[in-house]
Parts: structure tokens; C-alpha cells; sequence
């Protein structure tokens, strides 16, 4: 059968009923959104009246004796509050004559519920700029906050950030990456750079956690090794240490001498390689990289030695600055190795904490540059709590999986 063609006077009908449909929605839909506020509100007022009630110790038609109220009834004050069913409009408070009623239920001067400012601190967290959120706010719940209360409520967070610093840390870790991000931060003549150093660890459990983090001037062996000193007084001695994966910074592996000098050490791959194409041309380089690939991929150390053997006789000739680079940090390269076969991938380069940094630099792109250090440290740690719940749910099958 064909396709039968509607009518227009069919359309006019399907148009007209449609509208219909999406009038009674909103009528629903905003009824039921009101029936909420409203008993959200009278609960709110009954849990305060019967609260009062409970503290002046009588109740409102009781008769007692002369002298035996300590205080009495003094009506009520309105305030509006936000929460996530809406703004709830002059919200009867009571209050009392002598002032020994101070409702804990709301607490004074609260405009706002604590579901709905944790809300305000997430979105922000998650990358929107404080003039979205009022817009955010007044979509969802009635009403805009400034920009102000968002930086207000997100400081609050300073707390979380020193107590995540302070925490003791359990000796469990199997593997440990560290590396540095540069980061943007405004000061008293301008944005300045800082280094933001990040230990991520691999427990024996196979679990990927964010150990912790450290601001820096810059990436120096001072500063690597204050930053490893904190772990190592908390508690990460590192006894279960089978490999620590970093780049090539100096100031980073002197710092890993005197702190955990008998760590086997893993030198990053793709550091290297990138090291090593600087010296090729361009259109050398992926022949190179792919003879490398060769060196970090293959089944045991002996044949590691051999593919390395064979890549650094035919491009010594070519370029003997590239090829020194990569045999200057051989023993580094390999240490991976002497790790079971499954984890190789897993400490073969710093590509995990990249992952990590990936997140921080979109988070902190809209912004430019930080407000100041606290700010930087608060936004970076509610990116890594985010990444640590996802962690969570799924240990990593290589280190779990006993094959």
C-alpha cells in the first residue's frame, strides 16, 4: 500500500492537539512543582513550632502556674530559602520574647540548604565559571547567587585540601609514578608559573590512588625532595616499592636517591622518544620511533638488548647526538623488565599521571590563571577526587588478575 498523505485540515488538528498536549504538561508539571514547595515548607514550619515548643517546655494553650515560664512566644520573622525543590518564599521562622529559642533546625541567617551549596561548589568544580553558575541556579531552582557566594562557598573547601595534605598514608604501594605540571597563578606583579608536583600510586590491591600533590616555585631537587620527605614522614616508606616511573629531571632523580634510594627507577618512554626525535629530522622520525617501539615492546631484556643493538647501528651513522641520547639512559629504560610481564605496560612511561594532568589543564583552561595558590590547590583537588571515584570502581586486572 502506499503512503497516504495527511489532509491539511488533519494537520491543523495534529498541530492543535500537540499544543494541547504541551499546555496540560506545563500546567502539570508547574502544579506539582508548587504542591512540592509548599509541603517542603509546611513541614519545615511544623518541625520549628513543635522545636519551640520543646525548648520553652510548654505548649502554646498550656496553662502553667505564675512564675514558671522562663520565656514565651513572640509570633514569627519570614525567610525566603533555596533548595533543590525551589525557593521557598517567607518561610515562617519562630522566635521567641527572651530570645532562648534559636532554631537549629535553620539555622541563622541560612538562605540556602546545604544540599543546595554543595551543588553550587560541584558545578563550579566541574569547570563553570562563577557568573554561570548564578545562571545554572536561576534555571534550576528560582533564583541567582552572585559570583561572590560561589567564590565564598568554595573556599570553604581549604579545610578538605589541608586535611588531604596531613592524612597519614599507608606503606602498600606495589608502583609509583611522579612527574610535575606547569600552572598559571596570578601574584602581586602578575601571573607567575608554578609546578605542580603529583605522586600517583599502585597498591599491591591493584588500586590507582592519588597520593598526594605540592605547589612549587619550580621542579628542583629541593623541592622534589621536601615534597618526598612529607610522604616518606606520613608513613610511605616505601618497602613494597617494585618500580618508580618518572621523566628525565634531574632535580627529580636526586631527590629520589636520598629518599628512596633503593627504589628500582623506570625512565619514561615516550619522554625519551620525544627526547630523541628533537635530534632527528622530520622525516626521520617515524622510522625511529618505530625501531624503538621495537626496544620497550619486546618479550624479554635479552631481546630488548639486541633490537636496541640493531637500532643504534644503523642511526649512530645518521646521527649519532640521537642515538647516544637513548644509549646514555639504557639501563633506566629497562628496568621494566624485571617486572611480571602484565605490569610492563603499566610502568613503561608516566602516561597515567598525563592522564591525570589532561583533566586539571581542561578544568583550569576557562580560567587562565588562578586566583591565587589556595584556589589552584582546591580546584586541583576536587578534579582528583572525581578521577579517584572512578578509580575505585574498577581495579586495574593486571595486578589482580594472578595469571
Amino acid at each position: 500500500m502506499g503512503r497516504r498523505f495527511l489532509s491539511e485540515q488533519e494537520v491543523i488538528l495534529q498541530e492543535e492537539a500537540e499544543e494541547w498536549r504541551a499546555m496540560l504538561r506545563e500546567m502539570v508539571n508547574g502544579d506539582l512543582a508548587d504542591l512540592g514547595r509548599d509541603a517542603v515548607r509546611q513541614t519545615l514550619e511544623d518541625l520549628m513550632k513543635e522545636e519551640r515548643d520543646w525548648v520553652l517546655g510548654y505548649l502554646p494553650h498550656e496553662r502553667l502556674p505564675q512564675g514558671e515560664r522562663s520565656d514565651h512566644r513572640n509570633g514569627y520573622y519570614r525567610r525566603d530559602l533555596m533548595t533543590t525543590f525551589g525557593v521557598l518564599p517567607k518561610v515562617a521562622v519562630p522566635r521567641s520574647r527572651q530570645g532562648s529559642y534559636q532554631t537549629q533546625i535553620l539555622p541563622r541567617y541560612q538562605r540556602r540548604t546545604r544540599q543546595v551549596d554543595e551543588a553550587i561548589r560541584q558545578v563550579f568544580l566541574a569547570g563553570v565559571s562563577t557568573r554561570r553558575v548564578g545562571e545554572i541556579t536561576k534555571t534550576l531552582m528560582g533564583e541567582a547567587v552572585s559570583a561572590q557566594t560561589v567564590s565564598r562557598l568554595c573556599q570553604t573547601l581549604g579545610a578538605q585540601v589541608r586535611a588531604f595534605h596531613q592524612r597519614p598514608l599507608e606503606d602498600n604501594l606495589l608502583y609509583l609514578h611522579l612527574d610535575g605540571l606547569t600552572m598559571k597563578i596570578k601574584g602581586a606583579q602578575g601571573v607567575v608559573s608554578r609546578v605542580l608536583l603529583v605522586a600517583l600510586g599502585i597498591t599491591t590491591e591493584g588500586r590507582r590512588y592519588l597520593v598526594d600533590f605540592r605547589l612549587a616555585p619550580r621542579e628542583t631537587k629541593e623541592h622534589w625532595q621536601a615534597f618526598l620527605e612529607n610522604l616518606y614522614l606520613r608513613g610511605l616508606h616505601g618497602d613494597q616499592l617494585a618500580c618508580i616511573t618518572t621523566d628525565g629531571n634531574p632535580g627529580l632523580i636526586g631527590a629520589l636517591e636520598i629518599i628512596y634510594p633503593g627504589a628500582p627507577r623506570q625512565r619514561c618512554w615516550v619522554h625519551k622518544m620525544r627526547n630523541v626525535s628533537n635530534y632527528l629530522k622530520k622525516e626521520e622520525r617515524k622510522e625511529a620511533l618505530t625501531g624503538m617501539a621495537k626496544i620497550y615492546s619486546a618479550p624479554n631484556r635479552r631481546q630488548a638488548l639486541l633490537a636496541f643493538r640493531e637500532w643504534y647501528c644503523h642511526w649512530h651513522p645518521i646521527d649519532a647526538q640521537a642515538a647516544d641520547c637513548l644509549k646514555r639512559d639504557l639501563e633506566e629504560l629497562l628496568t621494566i623488565f624485571s617486572l611480571p610481564v602484565r605490569h610492563r605496560i603499566l610502568m613503561r612511561t608516566t602516561n597515567p599521571l598525563e592522564r591525570v594532568f589532561v583533566e586539571v589543564r581542561r578544568r583550569s583552561r576557562p580560567m587562565l590563571a588562578f586566583a591565587n595558590q589556595a584556589s589552584c590547590e582546591r580546584i586541583c583537588l576536587s578534579v582528583f577526587h572525581h578521577l579517584q571515584a572512578s578509580w575505585n570502581r574498577k581495579p586495574i586486572r593486571a595486578i589482580t588478575q594472578k595469571t
